[in-house]
């Protein structure tokens, strides 16, 4: 079964709990952990890179947490982590110059940039496409 529901709930961790007992009487109960957190929003990057090009994106934090990015590749393999940092919030960036893990630049194609933000109410990550041009 579906059932619409808006989440109202302020942010932190919860718990979505649904008991039921059907047609013959017996009882079953499902479970699951979640959280609201509004910490990271509006990413920025660019639809497309030149190849050796440094790239920028940009993005807001409603408050303070230590910030991770990554570079993947369009199936979702890490080509770079991009380290972490501890910011303030705000409006935010994080560039990229190019290259894999390994120092080479990457070939052109599909890649996404992948920003993790983690503070006292959890952890939410955005996901965004990119293309990198000759």
């Amino acid at each position: 079964y579906r059932f619409p529901w808006a989440a109202t709930a302020p942010e932190g961790r919860w718990r979505f709990v649904v008991d039921s007992t059907d047609d013959l009487g017996r009882a079953s109960q499902a479970e699951r952990q979640f959280s609201v957190n509004l910490t990271l929003g509006s990413l920025a990057v660019p639809r497309s890179v030149r190849r050796g090009r440094t790239a920028r994106a940009s993005f807001a934090l409603t408050r303070a947490a230590t910030v991770r990015g990554a570079v993947l590749t369009a199936s979702g393999a890490v080509v770079r982590g991009l380290g972490a940092r501890n910011l303030p919030a705000g409006t935010r960036a994080i560039t990229w110059n190019g290259r894999t893990a390994y120092g080479s630049r990457v070939r052109a194609g599909r890649y996404q940039l992948r920003v993790t933000a983690q503070n006292d109410v959890g952890t939410v990550s955005l996901v965004a496409p990119f293309t990198v041009r000759r």
